[in-house]
């Protein structure tokens, strides 16, 4: 199955660009993860993949969970297969359409997520001290600020390189304020067709 992963640290925008592909038609399945920011209430998280990362990443500690390769290897296979049967069930005339998954834990995920999905990988990236801020405003802990994203970005730009995994890097400023082009790249580089009433409906869902 051919997914598009949207990550980067928390407070990056992943959100954004996880919600702008979706208005443009990605099929982006539920149920989310719900937020307590009212400013994005769905965070375009599927509860099913976030329980996964979970059992993969301590968000405690912004770490890999201690375990065996094989057991780590074994849980994502074992999700992969069970998403798969529920997407080719609820998408029946398009199983070749990517579908849309986001996690910020997926960072530190990668090597394992490559071993069961065919994937292209987005990675938001905003500066430490507007994901610090972001933080403060929406009374995360500390380690969802900029010491986590200096942890989730150094992980999964080194896993990115090590396992020779395809990425497209998406500043959120670009994503904020030159909306079209920068969508355009992502929809590009994700071997996607260009339609400009989704590209309307895509940048429309991104607000600054």
């Amino acid at each position: 199955m051919r997914i598009i992963l949207v990550t980067g640290a928390y407070g990056s925008g992943t959100t954004a660009l996880a919600g702008a592909l979706a208005a443009f038609g990605i099929p982006a399945p539920g149920p989310f993860f719900e937020t307590n920011d009212p400013r994005i209430p769905e965070s375009f998280e599927h509860v099913a993949f976030r329980d996964l990362m979970l059992a993969l990443v301590d968000e405690n500690e912004m770490r890999i969970r201690d375990m065996p390769d094989e057991t780590r290897q074994a849980a994502c296979l074992e999700f992969a297969e069970k998403f798969h049967a529920a997407m080719l069930e609820h998408l029946p005339d398009d199983t070749t359409m990517p579908i849309l998954l986001k996690s910020p834990a997926a960072c530190l995920c990668l090597p394992y997520l490559k071993q069961v999905f065919d994937m292209d990988v987005l990675v938001m990236h905003r500066p430490f001290e507007a994901i610090e801020k972001t933080r403060k405003r929406r009374g995360w802990y500390l380690q969802f600020g900029a010491a986590g994203a200096k942890t989730l970005y150094d992980n999964a730009y080194t896993d990115l390189i090590a396992h020779e995994i395809s990425w497209l890097s998406v500043s959120f400023n670009d994503l904020l304020y030159a909306r079209e082009k920068t969508l355009r790249q992502v929809i590009a580089y994700c071997g996607l067709s260009e339609r400009q009433a989704s590209l309307s409906d895509a940048t429309g869902f991104i607000r600054c």
